[in-house]
């Protein structure tokens, strides 16, 4: 079922988001695999640039 969220909305869960994946300890990311949740996460809510951007920050 599609989420339908508001503008603010959408930018506070981006910001959170955003700020989840910057704190990743890049020595452990191989066992947790934090990014990949955050991404789908992103993904899900429909904020594709942000999934993009965080992908992109990976390579």
């Amino acid at each position: 079922m599609p989420i339908t969220i508001s503008e603010l909305s959408k930018q506070t869960i981006s910001r959170l988001i955003r700020s989840e994946f910057d704190k990743i300890d890049t020595n452990n990311e191989f066992i947790y695999n934090k990014s990949e949740k955050l991404i789908t996460t992103a993904k899900e809510f429909g904020l594709h640039d942000l999934a993009e951007e965080m992908t992109n920050d990976l390579n």
